[in-house]
C-alpha cells in the first residue's frame, strides 16, 4: 500500500484531470491546516508548488503556516508570491496586510489593507485589521471609522466592539468608549480585554471606583493579565487607595518585572510596566 506522500505525488504528477486532483489535494492541505497539523499541511503544499509553481492558493496557505509558526519574514515572502499569481485576491491582500502589521511595518500594512478593502469592501476582518493599522499609525479618526464599519458588518463580534472601545478612547471619546466596551461584554462576558477597556474608559472619565471594579472583573477572568495589573495599580493610586495599590504591586511585581524588557507593541496599551511602577512607587514614597 503506497503511503500518503507518494499518493499525493502521483496525483500531482498526473496530467489527466489535473485541476480536480489539485483541488482535492489543496482540500487535504486546508483540512490539515485547520486542525493545526501544520507540518502535514506544509508537506502537501510544498509538493504542489515544486511541480506547479503557479498555484497561488498553495503559496497563500504556506504563508499562513509560516505566520502561525512565528516566521514573519518567510510569511511575507510566501504571501508576496501568492499575490504575484493572484494580485486581486482580497483575502490574500488582507492576510499579507495583517502579516505586515504583525511585523510592525505599518506603511506596507496600510497599502495592502487598503487594496484589500477596495477589493472586498464588506469584509469585516479587513476593516478590523485596517482599523488596527491606522491605530498603529496614530490616526485614530480613521481607526475609529474602520472599527465602526467592522462592528456594523459583524455586530456579534466582541473583539470588534472591544477594539472600537480602545480606539474611541484614544480618540478622546471616553463616553462612547464605555458604550462600546459594555457592548463587547454583553456579547462575551468572560472577555478580559473588554473589561480592561471599560476600566480604562472609566479612568478617562475619572470614575475610579467603577474603573477598579472593571479591572477586578478582568483579573477574575485572567489573573496573569499584565496590563490590567498596571492599570488597576494606577486607578487605585488615583483613587487614593495607596495601601491596596501597594498590595497589588506586591502581588504583581514578578509579572511586572518579567515584562520590563518586553517592548510594548500594541498602540492601544495605555500604561507600560515602567509607568505603573513609577507612578505608584513615587506616590508610596
Amino acid at each position: 500500500m503506497e503511503n500518503s506522500s507518494v499518493a499525493i505525488e502521483n496525483k500531482i504528477g498526473n496530467k489527466e484531470n489535473l485541476v480536480g486532483s489539485l483541488n482535492d489535494i489543496l482540500g487535504e492541505a486546508i483540512q490539515a491546516f485547520n486542525r493545526d497539523d501544520l507540518e502535514r499541511a506544509e508537506e502537501i503544499l510544498r509538493q504542489i508548488v515544486e511541480r506547479h509553481q503557479n498555484v497561488g492558493t498553495a503559496w497563500h496557505i504556506r504563508g499562513l503556516i509560516a505566520q502561525k509558526q512565528g516566521n514573519l519574514d518567510h510569511a511575507l515572502l510566501l504571501l508576496g508570491k501568492a499575490l504575484e499569481i493572484l494580485p486581486d485576491h482580497p483575502v490574500i491582500n488582507r492576510d499579507r496586510g495583517e502579516a505586515f502589521l504583525t511585523h510592525g511595518k505599518t506603511t506596507e500594512a496600510l497599502i495592502t489593507l487598503l487594496r484589500a478593502v477596495e477589493l472586498a469592501p464588506n469584509d469585516p476582518a479587513t476593516h478590523f485589521h485596517l482599523g488596527n493599522a491606522y491605530a498603529w499609525d496614530g490616526d485614530f479618526d480613521l481607526a475609529v471609522k474602520h472599527h465602526r464599519i467592522c462592528v456594523k458588518l459583524n455586530p456579534k463580534s466582541s473583539e470588534a466592539s472591544s477594539n472600537l472601545s480602545a480606539t474611541l478612547r484614544k480618540n478622546g471619546r471616553p463616553n462612547e468608549a464605555c458604550l462600546a466596551a459594555k457592548q463587547a461584554i454583553n456579547l462575551q462576558s468572560d472577555y478580559a480585554k473588554a473589561h480592561n477597556n471599560l476600566g480604562l474608559a472609566y479612568c478617562d472619565l475619572h470614575r475610579y471606583p467603577e474603573a477598579i471594579s472593571s479591572f477586578r472583573n478582568a483579573l477574575k477572568i485572567d489573573s496573569q493579565y499584565i496590563e490590567v495589573m498596571n492599570n488597576i495599580g494606577v486607578a487605585l493610586q488615583a483613587n487614593g487607595q495607596i495601601d491596596e495599590a501597594e498590595n497589588f504591586l506586591q502581588i504583581a511585581i514578578y509579572l511586572l518585572l518579567s515584562h520590563l524588557l518586553t517592548p510594548v507593541k500594541d498602540p492601544l496599551v495605555t500604561h507600560s510596566p515602567f509607568l505603573c511602577l513609577f507612578i505608584v512607587l513615587k506616590k508610596l514614597n
